[in-house]
């Protein structure tokens, strides 16, 4: 994910400042840490946290980090996934497991016998809440 090796664990707010990074990166690497929190609606504080999770001890360093990457020819044009492929391969192959089925059998089993769900969810699972009801 952009200039790292992993994917680090990132809230709601660290994915919108990601995506307009991604979206605009020979932008960004000129903006300052306040122009980005206007863009992106989202306090300096919040963009300091996510500079952290890329492990940079500030914005500064992580524009340089950022320039360094947008500058490499391989990566010109190409936009980092904000999915793990082998967290989509792990749930499949756990998809096969018989514990597995049986799990989301029984649990398949206690929402049909309740008239009413409330479905919750944040991040991803927002996803499925979404579709839920």
């Amino acid at each position: 994910m952009l200039f790292l090796n992993y994917t680090p664990d990132l809230t709601e707010t660290d994915m919108t400042i990601y995506r307009e990074i991604v979206k605009d990166m020979d932008a960004v690497v000129y903006m300052r840490i306040r122009d980005l929190a206007e863009t992106t609606y989202c306090s300096t504080a919040s963009i300091q946290r996510f500079c952290q999770k890329f492990d940079c001890s500030g914005w500064a360093e992580f524009k340089t980090k950022l320039r360094m990457y947008n500058n490499q020819s391989n990566h010109r044009g190409q936009l980092p996934n904000d999915i793990d492929g082998g967290e989509i391969t792990r749930s499949i192959a756990a998809c096969e497991d018989g514990q597995y089925q049986q799990a989301i059998d029984r649990a398949a089993h206690l929402l049909y016998e309740h008239s009413q769900v409330v479905w919750v969810g944040f991040g991803t699972s927002r996803i499925v809440a979404d579709y839920g009801q």
